[in-house]
């Protein structure tokens, strides 16, 4: 199931590349000129958020907005796991897993990365995801 939020924007796009599995995906997109792409052969356990936007202002002094809403950038082949949140601003490079309940919320950009905690960060390096069960992988 994929659910989404997008009340009143202008210039707002959601994509999702071929192949993709999808389990349970809800996204907020409540500001304009929003970005979120998802690449090729990406899976997504299930209970996933994506916040491109937050759904109150903060404000300075002068009255100018200070919490725009960004992009979100999920690269091909990206395995996410089960309750894991992925804010406005982030990015997740290609060939890379993100662990169950992570809070992902800046840009990483070498591939074949596993990033896990809250907030997420490297936990390995040089890896990858096949969606084989390990006592199948060949």
């Amino acid at each position: 199931m994929i659910g989404a939020v997008d009340t009143d924007t202008n210039d707002s796009t959601f994509s999702i590349g071929r192949d993709c599995r999808i389990n349970g995906l809800f996204c907020i997109m409540l500001d304009d000129d929003s970005h979120v792409s998802i690449g090729n052969d990406c899976l997504f356990s299930d209970a996933i958020e994506l916040w491109a936007s937050d759904t109150h202002t903060i404000f300075n002094s002068k009255r100018e907005v200070l919490n725009r809403g960004k992009n979100i950038t999920i690269g091909k082949h990206v395995w996410i796991g089960k309750h894991v949140k992925i804010l406005k601003n982030a990015q997740i490079p290609d060939e890379s897993i993100v662990g169950m309940m992570s809070l992902v919320c800046k840009k990483f950009t070498n591939s074949h990365i596993a990033i896990a905690g809250n907030p997420a960060k490297i936990i390995k390096e040089n890896i990858n995801w096949d969606s084989a069960r390990p006592n199948k992988f060949q």
